[in-house]
């Protein structure tokens, strides 16, 4: 069992707090950092810990990171400047440690190979372009990325149409 240390300061971690509690998240044990009641669930899991801080507190995040083994931290914070000290804090106690944010302003990370960020306008740009015809689809968040079956829609007039699986070349996939 692993455990995973999330700030949840933003108007998105309602939701993202929602979703790890959906996705059947007993293998795992959370440990949330919050400061607004707004994101507390309505039924809390046994493997949920909720610590009501502000995540900037050095003196608190800090003893936090230290009196547990946490294995990654996913950060959703409210600016830029909360963010960047959030993950200044995390480094401090813990050098290599795995961290994604949620970046809507574009902080540089070239410096730091155990951070990734991930962005909004990034993720719904690219599936409303998937939604668009022509358009190919692809496999992302799918099994571990070793060779995972997906079926994708072939387009109206598509040269891919009405053929045989053995037909087509295979780049860079096979069948």
């Amino acid at each position: 069992m692993k455990k995973i240390l999330i700030i949840a300061d933003s108007l998105f971690s309602k939701r993202l707090i929602e979703r790890v509690i959906d996705s059947n998240t007993d293998k795992n044990f959370y440990d949330v950092v919050y400061n607004d009641d707004a994101v507390l669930p309505q039924n809390i899991p046994s493997n949920f810990v909720f610590h009501k801080f502000d995540p900037t507190s050095t003196m608190k995040l800090d003893k936090l990171l230290r009196s547990s083994d946490h294995f990654e931290a996913l950060i959703t914070a409210r600016t830029k400047e909360e963010t960047i000290d959030v993950i200044k804090i995390i480094r401090f106690t813990k050098k290599n440690f795995e961290i994604t944010i949620l970046d809507e302003w574009g902080i540089d990370s070239s410096s730091d190979p155990y951070l990734q960020k991930i962005s909004s306008q990034d993720l719904i740009s690219g599936r409303m372009l998937q939604k668009l015809p022509n358009i190919p689809v692809i496999a992302s968040n799918i099994g571990l990325g070793q060779g995972e079956i997906m079926e994708i829609r072939i387009p109206f007039g598509s040269s891919y149409a009405h053929r045989y699986l053995s037909s087509i070349e295979q780049n860079e996939w096979q069948i």
